[in-house]
């Protein structure tokens, strides 16, 4: 999103958060060889913070709004319709539930363990 590069962008997203009063967490990027715990985290944090993302996505969207740009607004435009979007909504319930089943097994796992492991019965 546009919260790694942006302190404004990441201090607007703080004050939605205090508003809402929930815990601040700010959407995860994912990526890279261990992309599985990284959705799984990124997915883990959409729900708790859900409300206080779209109250930004709405705040960046107005012209009067220090965070205002051009280029920020369109993305938070299409940004918003996903989020509030009931199908997209579902599917990330959905993809949550896939991910928390896939990832049980790698938690046993230590960090940037190159070992393999085979099972047999």
């Amino acid at each position: 999103m546009f919260y790694e590069k942006s302190s404004l962008n990441r201090s607007m997203l703080k004050r939605a958060h205090d508003i809402w009063r929930v815990p601040f967490l700010v959407p995860t990027r994912v990526g890279g060889t261990w992309w599985l715990p990284h959705m799984l985290q990124a997915l883990e944090h959409l729900p708790k913070s859900y409300k206080a993302i779209v109250l930004h996505m709405q705040q960046i969207q107005n012209p009067d709004d220090p965070a205002y740009h051009k280029d920020s607004s369109r993305k938070a435009k299409n940004y918003l319709l996903l989020l509030t979007s009931a199908d997209i909504v579902q599917y990330l319930h959905i993809l949550l539930d896939v991910v928390q089943c896939l990832g049980g097994p790698l938690r046993a796992v230590p960090a940037r363990s190159n070992q393999y492991f085979c099972y047999r019965e």
